[in-house]
């Protein structure tokens, strides 16, 4: 009984601390509030395929998009949008790249992968990001 309270013990301050971490690396409510930003920002999403160069002069490859400039450098973790509140987690991106005028104002985040047919499936969606690292 006494190593069953030690385990249970343990598995609480592991979960405070990985949330403690989660919370540092995703930013919290407060701090999205003194970005005057959302903690999610409502978007919409769509994929590109084409082209084999980044606004940077780097390689595209999976797991980079496009966004505003502003974002460069930083990581976006995107939701599907229900309602308001986040959904079906759709992935982590490295934002790396920039695009037309919508990308650039903010409206639409583009996201890369090489297959063709991916892009045409995923189409253009309601999300929502969330800036995981940086200030936005």
């Amino acid at each position: 009984m006494k190593k069953m309270r030690i385990v249970i013990f343990l598995v609480v301050i592991l979960f405070w601390i990985g949330l403690d971490i989660l919370l540092l690396l995703c930013g919290t409510k407060a701090e999205a509030k003194e970005r005057d930003e959302p903690l999610y920002i409502p978007m919409e999403a769509t994929a590109y395929c084409y082209g084999t160069t980044r606004c940077d002069g780097g390689r595209v490859r999976k797991g980079i998009c496009a966004a505003k400039p502003e974002w460069y450098g930083k990581m976006a973790a995107v939701y599907e949008n229900k309602d308001g509140k986040p959904g079906e987690f759709i992935g982590y991106y490295e934002c790396l790249d920039t695009g037309g005028q919508e990308i650039k104002d903010g409206k639409v985040l583009d996201i890369y992968h090489p297959d063709y047919n991916w892009c045409v499936v995923f189409g253009r969606k309601n999300v929502l990001v969330m800036l995981i690292d940086g200030e936005g």
